[in-house]
């Protein structure tokens, strides 16, 4: 070394360093701090800040990302892989929500207004509407028929034609 200091030392006014500089411990800065170029994060540390982090320019993270609380993204969200919810999802500012491709929904699906469907619509199981019914058009029916009213039950058997 070409000059070692010990103890406590107060510099004033700018400093300029040319080459590397190693810090052996902690480093605190009360002002601002400028990097002109890139800042590398080695060794696997955690980087920890407090106080709200402002990113101008793309941001690219090449593993995981935790978010603890809320995520607020101010325009489009696009997802390039698979997602996966684990609680509910709410869509909300009263405009159309539109899915591509196939819809599989596991449980009960609840619908609180007007249902309206533009292609054909086939179930693999049983139906049953607990209110009144309205076909406006042909009714094909392929196997047995029971009619049931308040006063009696009606059964026929319909062929098909």
């Amino acid at each position: 070394y070409d000059l070692r200091v010990t103890g406590n030392t107060l510099l004033e006014g700018d400093m300029d360093i040319i080459g590397n500089s190693t810090i052996g411990e902690d480093l605190t800065v009360n002002g601002t701090t400028n990097l002109n170029n890139e800042f590398n994060v080695n060794n696997e540390s955690v980087t920890n800040l407090s106080g709200r982090l402002n990113v101008s320019g793309e941001t690219l993270l090449d593993n995981n990302a935790f978010i603890s609380e809320n995520l607020a993204i101010g325009e489009t969200l696009n997802v390039q892989g698979e997602t996966n919810l684990h609680n509910g999802l709410n869509v909300t500012q009263e405009r159309p929500t539109y899915l591509s491709g196939t819809l599989t929904v596991d449980g009960i699906s609840t619908f609180n207004d007007d249902f309206i469907i533009e292609g054909d619509v086939i179930m693999n199981n049983n139906l049953q509407v607990n209110g009144n019914a309205a076909i406006n058009g042909e009714l094909d029916v392929m196997d047995t028929t029971n009619l049931q009213s308040r006063s009696e039950e009606h059964t026929s058997e319909l062929q098909s034609h």
